[in-house]
């Protein structure tokens, strides 16, 4: 084997490590799904899904969270899909500077469908890129089971009001031209064993190649790039 791909191997090794690093964070589990860029007057939305590991004001410990964090928002109406018979819905939390400006539709609950979850930008021009705009909590019905679904989507009544962050534009865009993103929440005691399983692996690795990698300032910036998972 050359110098070259033995190299290319080692930092595929510290990849997956750095990865499920991440994972064992104080929300104890993440995934994400779905792009962050538009194109043009089409948006592909992005979720992430992750389980508190400690209280929040708005949430206890053991909570599912589901995050939607479109790309370049001015203000939104979106619905979001999941199994009744997996988590029981809690509340809506909006993240600043984002607020409510009409109260959801809570009336499908019980069919898993939270719709018409709505708000606008506080401040103008409002927050540019990647932005988490609200945050839906979940009580988990079935602990531990890895298999709660959640899916981000626009019915005929939603849409995104993204704006250019050159011109200042708005750009109204309907349901039509918005794809959904779906997750799965992952289940914590499994992203760890495997977490610590690659971590022994990883200890043997010698000092120099890690101190090799850190003069590569591009390689180590695209590892502690967030990975997502696929939008469906």
């Amino acid at each position: 084997m050359t110098q070259h791909m033995k190299l290319r191997t080692r930092r595929s090794l510290i990849t997956l490590i750095l990865v499920l690093i991440g994972a064992l964070g104080p929300s104890a589990s993440t995934c994400r799904a779905g792009q962050i860029t538009p194109f043009g007057d089409f948006v592909i939305l992005s979720m992430q899904c992750y389980i508190l590991g400690e209280d929040t004001p708005d949430f206890p410990a053991g909570t599912i969270i589901c995050v939607v964090d479109p790309f370049n928002v001015a203000s939104f109406q979106l619905d979001l899909a999941f199994n009744p018979t997996e988590v029981q819905f809690l509340g809506i939390s909006y993240i600043s500077p984002y607020v409510q400006t009409a109260p959801p539709d809570l009336s499908r609950l019980g069919d898993g469908l939270l719709q018409d979850v709505a708000g606008m930008s506080s401040i103008s021009p409002p927050p540019p890129g990647d932005v988490n705009i609200f945050m839906v909590g979940f009580r988990d019905l079935i602990p531990g089971s890895g298999t709660e679904t959640f899916t981000a989507f626009a019915s005929s009544n939603d849409f995104i009001n993204g704006f250019d962050t050159d011109t200042g534009a708005t750009i109204r865009i309907g349901s039509d031209n918005i794809m959904a993103a779906t997750v799965t929440c992952p289940e914590p005691t499994s992203l760890m064993l495997i977490s610590l399983g690659i971590l022994g692996v990883g200890g043997l690795l010698h000092s120099r190649l890690l101190w090799s990698l850190s003069r590569d300032t591009a390689s180590r910036q695209w590892l502690m790039r967030p990975r997502r998972c696929s939008a469906s």
